[in-house]
């Protein structure tokens, strides 16, 4: 196997994205006052970010609209050695929170990401990754996964 093929296979999606979550400890709901909400306040890192888009086969221009911030405001970002901000952090916890449940949901990364991206009539007709940038947005996308859990309907 190449090392290029090693970097795009399901086994290095899962590496990435377990490093992604071990860094912040993502374990219960976004309400719930948890260990790693000071991670969260002081901004993430863009590793962190690289991750978790990497992970889920997404550019960072995908994210603009779910983190609230643009490619151009990470690539500065970066390029001074800064974390996201605690908003564009905040929405980030919210992305990995919904991605990992999506993964219990479905029982497959593959089939996660695929639905992440699809639109769904529940939610107006925009993906479940589209409704992520809002706090009501998010708890529409919950509770679609709450009743897929419940009936085991995908």
């Amino acid at each position: 196997m190449s090392a290029s093929s090693a970097e795009t296979s399901p086994q290095a999606d899962q590496h990435a994205f377990e490093e992604a979550l071990h860094a912040f400890q993502v374990t219960t709901p976004p309400e719930a006052a948890t260990p790693d909400m000071e991670h969260v306040r002081e901004g993430l890192g863009l590793a962190e970010l690289d991750a978790v888009a990497e992970a889920l086969d997404l550019a960072l221009t995908d994210l603009e609209d779910v983190l609230g911030v643009s490619s151009r405001t990470v690539q500065r970002r970066r390029a001074e050695g800064k974390t996201l901000s605690p908003t564009a952090s905040d929405r980030l916890w919210r992305l990995l929170h919904i991605w990992q449940r999506s993964r219990r949901a479905f029982a497959s990364d593959n089939a996660a990401r695929t639905w992440l991206k699809t639109p769904h009539g529940l939610l107006g007709g925009e993906t479940p990754l589209q409704r992520l940038d809002t706090e009501p947005g998010l708890r529409e996308v919950e509770d679609l996964l709450t009743t897929i859990d419940e009936t085991g309907a995908a």
